[in-house]
């Protein structure tokens, strides 16, 4: 528990015998897929690493998470800038998980970290965080780089809306099952396209 926010950590989730994918950043490439305007899929090139996601608006754009580590970080930005030259404005963490968050930190005080206000509040012990995740790094010491754990700066409980300029962006927490019990459940009532754990609801213009 965090205050008053029921917080369900992962490793109370996981079963007998679960063996940790690999998600070390090494060789890892980002390849973007085009899914609709201004809506990119960021797709690892090697399963089951993670993927990530832009959004791009007229005056600026948003990207899904942030990577597992400061380099994974820059190498998102990297991508988007090859991909539009309308600014990242907001990074969106769809859980609290290190795989997701410890690239936090790459990204510049012009950028608005968002998170549910339930992950935020799980983003409390680095150490920890950074010992379940080396499970998953199979002696990649690329974790050494992780040093500080950059928490969102803003937060919503339910719903959250972005406006990027011509593109709004929903962003919805529902409770259920997605990676953990705590982690966004999105829906896609328009157009769809794959993320590690999150949706977003996108609409045209602000009317």
């Amino acid at each position: 528990m965090n205050g008053n926010i029921p917080v369900v950590h992962e490793m109370d989730e996981r079963p007998p015998g679960f063996i940790a994918p690999n998600l070390s950043p090494a060789d890892l490439r980002l390849e973007p897929q085009e899914l609709a305007e201004g809506v990119y899929s960021l797709m690892a090139n090697e399963v089951p690493k993670d993927s990530n996601g832009l959004i791009v608006g007229e005056k600026a754009a948003l990207i899904v998470d942030s990577g597992i580590t400061p380099g994974i970080g820059r190498h998102i930005q990297e991508v988007a800038a090859e991909l539009t030259d309308k600014p990242v404005r907001y990074l969106a963490n769809t859980t609290y998980h290190g795989d997701h968050t410890f690239g936090n930190t790459a990204f510049g005080e012009e950028v608005t970290v968002i998170s549910s206000r339930i992950d935020r509040a799980a983003m409390t012990d680095l150490a920890a965080e950074k010992r379940l995740r080396t499970e998953s790094m199979y002696g990649d010491r690329s974790l050494d780089q992780v040093r500080t754990w950059c928490k969102p700066d803003a937060v919503f409980d339910r719903f959250c809306e972005i406006d990027l300029g011509g593109l709004v962006v929903h962003l919805w927490h529902l409770w259920g099952r997605a990676t953990a019990p705590e982690t966004p459940s999105f829906t896609y009532p328009q157009r769809r396209w794959p993320s590690p754990a999150t949706s977003f609801c996108l609409r045209g213009p602000r009317r």
